[in-house]
């Protein structure tokens, strides 16, 4: 589940409004070697094979 603030998601919509090619954030789970996991955000667009999650007026893709 992913939550995000009425904020945040104004906050988003504006950063993305001055990008060119976007289309949401991806939220992304890389590997990150003997620390485990890690954790990244960027905004992007849409690849084939990802979860597409509308959320309060933009998209949010997640790798498979």
């Amino acid at each position: 589940m992913i939550t995000i603030t009425e904020n945040a998601a104004e906050k988003a919509k504006n950063m993305m409004n001055v990008k060119d090619n976007v289309e949401g954030l991806r939220i992304q789970v890389l590997p990150g070697g003997c620390a485990g996991f890690s954790y990244n955000m960027i905004f992007d667009k849409k690849r084939e094979g990802d979860k597409v999650i509308e959320l309060k007026g933009f998209k949010v893709f997640v790798d498979e």
